[in-house]
């Protein structure tokens, strides 16, 4: 192969493509994704967003983008999730969630207190409030990529967050009914 590449160069050709080789290692791995018992997903540790949409190459075999590779994903820019998400979305207790949804307003209280009021987020438009640089999808990106031993810290992003996301809800409440008692007026 090397010497028709070699071949093609002198006379100014694009070789033929290299054909496709996959490692030793990823022998099995189309058939366990198929099991179903798991997945391959992005590494937190080293894939990066842009705007919410995945910058890494995309793995035909793992069926995930990847990262560049660091020690969480041991260098192959993805890890093995075999989380069961069957509870997840089902009711929680109202007691069990009391506790989450007090954390999520006490923030947006404080978000208000620092300046934050609805008049300062009438200004933003378009879903600012969601996409800046500051906004929602930064502070999951920066949750996503928290090490593992900062729960706090990982629940804190989360928590201002949600308190964002009310906010926006309320501002686009309030820009419909302007616009309602504007159509009407």
């Amino acid at each position: 192969m090397i010497e028709e590449v070699y071949a093609a160069i002198k006379r100014h050709e694009a070789p033929s493509p290299l054909p496709r080789v996959v490692g030793i290692e990823l022998n099995g791995v189309a058939e366990q994704l198929a099991d179903g018992a798991g997945a391959w997903r992005s590494c937190s540790g080293c894939h990066n967003l842009n705007e919410g949409h995945p910058t890494g190459e995309w793995s035909d075999v793992l069926k995930c983008h990847l990262g560049m590779g660091c020690f969480e994903c041991g260098g192959i820019g993805a890890v093995w999730d075999n989380t069961d998400y069957s509870d997840y979305g089902r009711e929680q207790p109202a007691d069990q969630m009391a506790g989450v949804v007090g954390a999520i307003v006490a923030e947006r209280y404080r978000q208000i207190a620092k300046g934050y009021d609805d008049a300062h987020d009438d200004k933003h438009r378009g879903g600012e409030i969601i996409w800046a640089e500051w906004g929602v999808i930064a502070r999951l990106n920066d949750a996503m990529n928290t090490s593992a031993g900062s729960v706090e810290h990982y629940k804190r992003l989360l928590t201002q967050a949600a308190a964002q996301i009310v906010a926006e809800i309320k501002r686009v409440d309030r820009a419909a009914a302007m616009s309602e008692g504007g159509n009407n007026g």
